[in-house]
């Protein structure tokens, strides 16, 4: 009898988790306005995953869609907003319509009963103009590049055959605008000898181009000349953005979805520990594992279980897993403050090389009253900084423009740091955020408080720092950087430069630490640095 209240004891501790492996959601309503249409479709959510087929319809005849997927988020109550990963932005022109399967992965178990997705990578446009394109000879078998207006058009091939010119040209675009050019590759008129040549073949699809995009076009002409002239005016139009918001589209689970609130069904009782610490943690099995686990050296889980409630001190702690068949695994969680949460959840999972360790279930922690209040400021924060950064960055168009008009250079100092220091000895640090790079961030290096140099990091994301103090005995240093309002820093020992005088600093992986620690995601807090 006093075991199965104390199954029935631990059911009731437990949040509601899905028995599936994989549940299919119902489709969401439409988003539908005058102008376009979005529908979410195909949602299913596993252990590791949540995935969906965006749908995007024009419903417009003279405008156009742009929509950046990494911007698409997958809000979860009081656990965190999950961001996708950065592919190609969809473009979607008049009475089009575009669609993409879009997935996030990481970091928790996606089965839950609802989720809210936040469409906030959608921007709408309209064609301005034509840009103006001067004519160019071609010459057959020689390399021909023009460019005007940002378009780059580079001939890499030209030859004539038996009557016929064969032709590859790649165009690229280059703006510091949000904008796009769009121009179908039928429309390019060619003449040799004053006189139209006839395109025997062309790509007729519409192309559209982003800053830094770039397409391979191919013609086949009727013509036996040496030597082509190419006439692009009127044939490439821009296009410029501004954002749309879009409100939060709320997904649910099907009606016939079973959630329960066992995890498993393990071979072994459910384990109650006595409350030997502050904060109040699940461990348990998903895949019905049995288990016992000893915390800091002591047996915190006495007997086998595949489900149990234990009470451990904040902090970072050693852990021995040991399973039913003996064999046992050791490493090291971070259980988080109290201030911040009243409960959280590790999983026994298997690892690639048949081990098993113990992962943080983000969808177990419970925030405390004073955690989800200090959230809600943080994000408050970080949109009053974005507003304030937008505002500074019109100002500071507005004063460029007038620093031109009075025909006056601007300087090339920083804000943060000042003037980029100077010194023999050249410091190279590379900052990256998953995997690309951090560009125009003031950096300044830092050892015992002592300012080592600065410098700001390159499109490729590295600080050349020329430095009259660095020494290379200096076990680490401190690195401190910003860029507008936004500021962050790395201390301790995670920076030590190379003979080379050399150090990739990934703040993603800096992040994930954090987080940990925080309770909070890793794109929360690179929202609060800038990235």
């Amino acid at each position: 009898m006093n075991r199965l209240l104390l199954a029935i004891a631990l059911v009731w501790c437990n949040l509601p988790l899905i028995a599936q492996s994989e549940i299919k959601y119902d489709n969401p309503p439409s988003v539908k306005t005058t102008d376009y249409r979005i529908d979410a479709v195909d949602i299913v959510a596993t252990e590791d995953y949540c995935k969906l087929k965006l749908i995007i319809q024009n419903t417009t005849k003279d405008a156009y869609f742009l929509f950046a997927s990494d911007e698409l988020g997958f809000d979860y109550d009081g656990i965190g907003t999950y961001w996708t990963k950065r592919s190609k932005e969809l473009v979607v022109f008049p009475g089009d319509k575009e669609s993409r399967v879009i997935k996030v992965a990481g970091d928790m178990d996606y089965r839950k009963d609802h989720f809210n997705l936040l469409v906030n990578g959608l921007k709408k446009g309209f064609f301005g103009e034509y840009l103006s394109g001067s004519p160019f000879s071609i010459k057959m078998d020689q390399v021909t590049t023009v460019d005007s207006d940002g378009i780059k058009l580079n001939v890499v091939k030209a030859t004539s055959k038996k009557g016929k010119v064969s032709l590859q040209i790649e165009v690229s675009y280059e703006s510091d605008n949000d904008d796009m050019i769009v121009f179908t590759p039928s429309s390019v008129q060619f003449k040799a000898n004053g006189e139209l040549v006839t395109i025997e073949s062309s790509d007729t699809k519409p192309v559209a181009l982003r800053p830094g995009d770039t397409e391979k076009l191919k013609y086949s002409l009727l013509s036996e000349a040496d030597e082509i002239t190419c006439q692009t005016d009127g044939v490439f139009g821009r296009v410029d953005f501004t954002p749309i918001e879009v409100d939060p589209v709320r997904v649910g689970y099907p009606k016939d979805a079973v959630f329960v609130d066992a995890v498993s069904t393990p071979a072994c009782d459910p384990f109650m520990g006595t409350q030997t610490g502050m904060m109040k943690v699940k461990v348990y099995s998903p895949d019905g594992t049995c288990f016992r686990l000893d915390i800091d050296g002591f047996p915190v889980i006495n007997k086998m279980t595949g489900n149990a409630i234990i009470y451990v001190d904040s902090g970072r702690r050693s852990y021995k897993l040991t399973t039913s068949k003996g064999t046992t695994y050791e490493g090291k969680i971070m259980v988080p403050s109290t201030q911040s949460y009243s409960q959280v959840g590790y999983k026994v999972k298997p690892t690639k090389d048949g081990a098993y360790s113990l992962k943080y279930a983000a969808n177990d922690q419970v925030m405390t009253q004073a955690a989800i209040q200090e959230r809600q400021d943080f994000f408050d924060k970080a949109d009053r900084e974005r507003e304030e950064r937008f505002d500074n960055m019109l100002k500071k168009e507005d004063e460029e423009k007038e620093t031109q008009n009075a025909g006056s250079g601007s300087s090339s100092g920083g804000n943060c740091f000042g003037e980029p220091s100077t010194g023999m000895t050249e410091l190279k640090l590379k900052v990256t955020w998953k995997g690309n790079p951090v560009a125009g961030h003031e950096v300044e290096i830092r050892y015992g408080g002592v300012a080592i140099g600065n410098s700001v990091t390159d499109s490729e994301g590295v600080a050349r720092i020329k430095s009259s103090k660095y020494d290379d005995k200096m076990p680490k240093v401190d690195v401190y950087g910003c860029k507008g309002s936004t500021n962050w820093s790395v201390k301790g020992d995670w920076v030590v430069f190379n003979s080379s005088e050399y150090f990739h600093l990934e703040l993603d992986e800096v992040a994930k630490v954090m987080a940990e620690l925080m309770g909070m995601t890793i794109d929360e807090i690179g929202a609060g640095w800038g990235m």
